[in-house]
């Protein structure tokens, strides 16, 4: 038979249990991350540093886009090219490997990145998926029109010629941004 302080305590911890467990059940989808972060140089390449919870500027490996997003919905291709999707969270990630190996197994390195769907994914500035022309020009004044859309990080590709590319691209449809591009780079030009 319980003491009387077991007897109020018990409620307590019950509900305490119960709350904890809420919590840590729902941690893992609400802690996720849909920013993607990136720098640009006005003299070299620039950085795709995080798609979400992927880390491309600290391991580009197809390995660490897995542990990020969980098993992909599909993988197409082999050899020189890997197309991974996640469908779940609207992303394409292109692997590649100019070295001989299979892009689609461990040596396969993040190469270009779409982002697409209703995931509220978002630029360091805010700009999101469905935002209008008018909201990239004010979050990001030095964007450049592409004929898709608008570079809004550039860097510049410093192979032969040198030529500036979208590190965060927005392809933009009917005047607002149906996805975002990213050019990783990790397995080269």
């Amino acid at each position: 038979m319980p003491t009387g302080l077991a007897r109020r305590t018990r409620p307590l911890l019950i509900a305490g249990l119960a709350v904890a467990t809420t919590l840590v059940a729902a941690a893992p989808a609400d802690a996720r991350s849909f920013v993607l972060r990136a720098t640009g140089s006005a003299t070299g390449l620039g950085e795709v540093r995080a798609i979400g919870d992927f880390k491309p500027s600290v391991n580009p490996r197809l390995r660490a886009a897995v542990r990020a997003f969980g098993q992909p919905d599909r993988r197409r291709g082999g050899g020189e090219i890997c197309r991974v999707r996640w469908n779940r969270f609207g992303l394409t990630i292109i692997f590649q490997n100019f070295g001989g190996f299979d892009s689609c197994g461990p040596k396969g390195l993040a190469q270009k990145t779409i982002v697409t769907g209703d995931r509220p994914w978002r630029t360091t500035k805010g700009l999101r998926l469905g935002d209008s022309v008018a909201r990239i020009r004010q979050l990001y004044p030095n964007a450049r029109r592409t004929p898709r859309g608008f570079r809004i990080i550039s860097g510049i590709l410093p192979f032969g010629r040198p030529v500036p590319y979208a590190v965060l691209g927005a392809r933009v449809r009917g005047g607002d941004v149906s996805a975002f591009t990213l050019f990783v780079g990790a397995a080269g030009d």
